[in-house]
């Protein structure tokens, strides 16, 4: 009987939240530099997300990059994002969006700004859970701002960056499985691991 009572009361906490979890090696020219964690969690009505990286790179330079996104949704909706990086210690980046119940509020180190969408529905976050296909834009929460996307064929799609770079992501059965980016200094890639 008390296995039974124990079953009931589990069964329900594991309905109300679940997790997804992929881990990623960032790569710059063969050699593994960093690494990154990317979390969803589904409670109901209400999906988090969650990404943290850190990378470290001793050339010329030491440098040690840490970035953390953050992004949640109620019913498709976002209502709040952030999104942080540090380089040595010091913030490069940091841009929080929040619906407030009529607007976007996007705060960033440069000042504030309001978006004109009543519905932020796709950000990068979301990513690496679930493939892009037809969508033309997606919402960075790191530039405040819709980015435009194109897609290919063998399920690649290149994010165009306000700076004129790309992105580009690779999916596998509707996961993210290989990022390649240019930051500042060399082209890096993202590969999935788990």
């Amino acid at each position: 009987m008390k296995k039974i009572i124990f079953l009931l009361l589990v069964i329900p906490v594991q309905l109300w939240a679940q997790s997804q979890q992929l881990n990623y090696d960032i790569v710059m020219k063969d050699e593994k530099i960093g690494t990154m964690k990317v979390l969803k969690t589904t409670q109901k009505d209400h999906i988090s997300y969650t990404i943290e990286s850190t990378i470290t790179v001793n050339k010329i330079v030491s440098l040690l990059i840490e970035y953390k996104s953050t992004a949640e949704f109620h019913r498709g909706k976002l209502i709040k994002s952030s999104n942080k990086q540090t380089i040595n210690g010091k913030v490069q980046n940091d841009t929080r969006t929040t619906w407030n119940g009529s607007q976007y509020d996007v705060y960033s180190l440069t000042g504030r700004s309001k978006l004109k969408e009543k519905t932020i529905d796709y950000n990068v976050c979301m990513l690496y859970f679930d493939e892009p296909n037809q969508r033309k834009k997606i919402y960075s929460d790191s530039y405040g701002k819709w980015i435009k996307v194109k897609s290919y064929e063998n399920h690649q799609y290149d994010l165009i960056l306000p700076d004129g770079k790309h992105s580009s992501y690779t999916f596998n059965y509707g996961i993210c499985s290989r990022v390649e980016t240019e930051p500042m200094f060399s082209k890096i890639t993202f590969l999935l691991t788990k």
